[in-house]
């Protein structure tokens, strides 16, 4: 997320999907990329097993992923929603991935009931916080109307668009909100957020729309009564309100599927290739996302084909063999997700997330690649020597540890065997303890002080875990031209305040007037306080 303002992040630049260690994302503008790459659509990745991944442009961009291995098809759509500087994602499941999905809302359960750690919104994100202990804790949460002046009555005379034709068709099927919650609520904070632009409502409008559509109310060509969310479309691109779905392109020129969806297409007969509208004739052979002229070679090495790229895109394709294999006694014969062919390998249980650095309380998830095929029953999971069961997901590749703790650190083992063949990897997880916060605050922000007799000052020091700071910890100090001088130990502790001594049991030179700090020192780091102003008179 980002924002483009200075301030915290609120709104969305990129979607992802990781899937079998590569990250495949969408972004504004119509971006699309493979591990920080940017590829050309459609883009689509098959495995071994027949799971596919796709981006494809469908009026938005959006990302599939198909597992017939597991009977998901699909399994995960990922819908981007081109907002100008930003996205509106959209994202859904299939039903199977019930009760083994979570994210920072809740988790899938069908149960409203526990949402969130400890029935508190802000749990998770305090234990995902990335904030340093020298970074104050963020403010309470605001609503940004009130950043704007007349902000809340000037959104709300925008937002009020939601409450006239063409959305009042839905009014009785789909509930809108008001300025306490729901999407008119979303509405004025998103037009806050913009600083009163009219054109932050729109994704609102098109949540809506969205809603209606799935209820049975086609408000799909909402746009054109709304003269301020004209849909920008790149160049030779229009706007549709019902386009095709799927689009047509030139690796699949005639899609099946009947269905419809809103955004920007080429003109009918025309495909889009590399951002521009193109005729069949025109189109180049495209495979995982890359270019080939006529006349290349294109190894499809999921699929065990060979092929040659032909004139408007067209590829002719033979199936290869497999090359015989002899391996050592050190090795096995291994595959990989997206080749077809078996190879030898001394190196096939891998790492794919090898260290991993979280902070007390988090939760994290190792992943384990086995480059061959073998029973859940062949991979198991080991800490210093011990068998690890809990946590291990049901093919036995993922191992995943709550609550981390710092003597839950150390190194993991993944290993697996094969016949008499045993491989494994190592993982290493560093847990962090967040520092335990100091608070020092002086008893008194000026203290007098006479010549003839012995002066103190005070200060409370707390810590954030309530437990007690040591006195040896501890000590006074002088502020001259900016630096520490004249420091002091040995203060006495009663009841939380610790008092130190400036001058001697009977006089305090005049010297030592100004500027008094007390500095906690622990683990090598200092807390300082504010001053204390000394003054000493004279008798």
């Amino acid at each position: 997320n980002v924002d483009f303002y200075g301030r915290a992040p609120r709104y969305t630049l990129r979607a992802e999907l990781r899937f079998k260690g590569s990250t495949y994302a969408i972004a504004n503008n119509y971006r699309a990329t493979v591990d920080g790459n940017v590829v050309q659509l459609p883009f689509v990745k098959t495995f071994t097993n027949g799971d596919k991944v796709t981006i494809a442009n469908n009026g938005q961009l959006q990302i599939m992923l198909q597992q017939p291995s597991k009977g998901r098809t699909p399994a995960v759509s990922i819908l981007a929603m081109n907002a100008g500087k930003y996205i509106n994602a959209q994202i859904l499941l299939h039903g199977s991935c019930s009760g083994i999905s979570e994210g920072i809302c809740g988790n899938w359960n069908d149960n409203p009931n526990d949402e969130f750690e400890g029935n508190n919104p802000n749990t998770l994100g305090i234990k995902h916080q990335t904030y340093d202990e020298n970074c104050p804790a963020p403010p309470e949460p605001y609503h940004p109307c009130d950043d704007v002046p007349n902000g809340f009555a000037e959104a709300a005379a925008i937002c009020d668009d939601i409450k006239k034709a063409p959305f009042t068709a839905c009014h009785s099927v789909v509930d809108f909100g008001d300025a306490d919650g729901g999407l008119y609520k979303n509405c004025m904070t998103d037009v806050c957020h913009c600083f009163i632009d009219k054109n932050c409502a729109c994704s609102q409008y098109d949540n809506y729309a969205d809603s209606c559509i799935a209820a049975g109310v086609d408000l799909s060509d909402w746009r054109r009564s709304v003269d301020y969310c004209p849909y920008e479309c790149p160049e030779g691109l229009t706007y549709m309100s019902a386009g095709p779905y799927p689009a047509p392109t030139c690796l699949e020129r005639e899609p099946e599927g009947d269905a419809t969806a809103r955004g920007c297409f080429c003109p009918s007969g025309q495909f889009l290739q590399d951002g521009v509208c193109v005729s069949a004739d025109q189109c180049k052979c495209l495979y995982e996302g890359v270019f080939y002229n006529t006349g290349d070679t294109i190894k499809k090495d999921s699929e065990c084909k060979e092929c040659t790229c032909e004139e408007g895109g067209e590829m002719s394709c033979s199936t290869f063999k497999c090359p015989a294999l002899s391996c050592s006694s050190s090795e096995i014969s291994a595959v990989k997700d997206d080749e077809c062919c078996p190879y030898c390998e001394s190196d096939w249980v891998k790492a794919i997330n090898p260290e991993e650095t979280v902070m007390t309380g988090q939760d994290v998830v190792l992943t384990c690649q086995v480059n061959t095929k073998v029973a859940k029953g062949d991979i198991k999971w080991h800490a210093e020597g011990s068998d690890i069961t809990e946590g291990v997901s049901n093919d036995g590749l993922k191992l995943k540890i709550k609550d981390i703790e710092v003597q839950t650190g150390g190194t993991y083992v993944c290993e697996a065997t094969k016949g008499d063949s045993r491989d494994s990897a190592e993982f290493v997880i560093n847990v962090k303890e967040p520092e335990d916060k100091i608070t020092i605050k002086p008893v008194k922000s000026k203290v007098k002080c006479k010549s003839n007799k012995g002066c103190n000052v005070q200060f409370k020091i707390s810590k954030e875990s309530g437990d007690a700071v040591s006195a040896k910890d501890v000590k006074i100090c002088q502020m001259v031209d900016g630096k520490m001088t004249n420091c002091k130990s040995n203060l006495k502790v009663k009841k939380g305040k610790y008092k130190g001594k400036i001058g001697s049991n009977k006089a305090t030179s005049p010297g030592l007037a100004g500027d008094w700090v007390c500095v906690v020192t622990e683990k090598g780091k200092e807390t300082v306080s504010d001053p204390v102003a000394v003054e000493v008179k004279k008798k």
